[in-house]
């Protein structure tokens, strides 16, 4: 910036209460909203979902006593609203080789389209979250280098620790001969490395466990617990009611 341009700038700024430091501060968030809008590479494109896909699941797990009976669809549609602040094409249940569960899509400033997507399971045991990597490698993950990155959601909803569950599912991983790598200090997130169809282009899964379980109160389960009884003792007096009607 030219000495007269940034004068002019500064001048601006303080005719209306602030400074060049108050403009320099927002930089960092700016520079993340262009790295979003327009991404240099495939890398800076997944990276930055990554790091918003954190978020979304932290605003998730911080409402997980609302999260009782939602179903796997569900948790997917709340992130998905979550990521549509910060990108133009989010979509679940899209044409991608098949219906992937989370979809999103951006053009990097070099004009090339950069696509990334998501499978997601509420846990149910290792054999049955094995359905999202063999939906994510077998149907919709692609050789294109453009596109060779995507995320396994796995919505933790047991009292057993989620740390516990995705140990069992990284070793599931590798017991099947999958490399994973990148194992976060908690355990929660890691990728495995896979190569298409047995020795064809590499594909990485970044694997997030979300921790969804709630243990309700003890006031929150004795209100419960006082609604049900209200409810069968309801039908108990609306049964008796009916029989008195019948037998007259």
């Amino acid at each position: 910036m030219s000495d007269a341009l940034s004068t002019a700038c500064g001048q601006i700024l303080n005719e209306n209460g602030y400074s060049m430091t108050d403009m320099l501060g927002m930089m960092d968030d700016t520079l993340r909203d262009l790295k979003r809008a327009k991404p240099l590479s495939y890398d800076d494109f997944v990276e930055s979902i990554n790091l918003d896909l954190e978020n979304c699941i932290s605003s998730t797990e911080g409402g997980k006593q609302h999260h009782h009976s939602t179903s796997e669809d569900g948790f997917t549609h709340e992130l998905k609203i979550q990521l549509e602040k910060y990108y133009a094409f989010v979509a679940p249940e899209v044409e991608h080789g098949g219906h992937c569960d989370l979809y999103i899509q951006q053009k990097g400033k070099n004009g090339l389209v950069y696509r990334w997507f998501a499978e997601a399971k509420l846990w149910g045991g290792t054999s049955y979250c094995s359905g999202a990597l063999k939906q994510a490698l077998g149907s919709y993950a692609t050789g294109n280098e453009n596109a060779n990155k995507a995320a396994v959601l796995l919505y933790m909803r047991k009292k057993e620790s989620s740390t516990s569950l995705m140990k069992k599912w990284q070793k599931q991983l590798e017991d099947d001969g999958h490399s994973v790598t990148d194992t976060s200090n908690n355990g929660l997130r890691f990728n495995s490395n896979h190569n298409l169809q047995g020795d064809g282009p590499e594909f990485t899964l970044r694997h997030y466990g979300i921790s969804v379980y709630h243990q309700p109160s003890r006031d929150a389960e004795a209100k419960k617990i006082k609604k049900m009884r209200k409810e069968m003792r309801a039908k108990i007096e609306a049964t008796i009611k009916a029989k008195a009607r019948t037998s007259k």
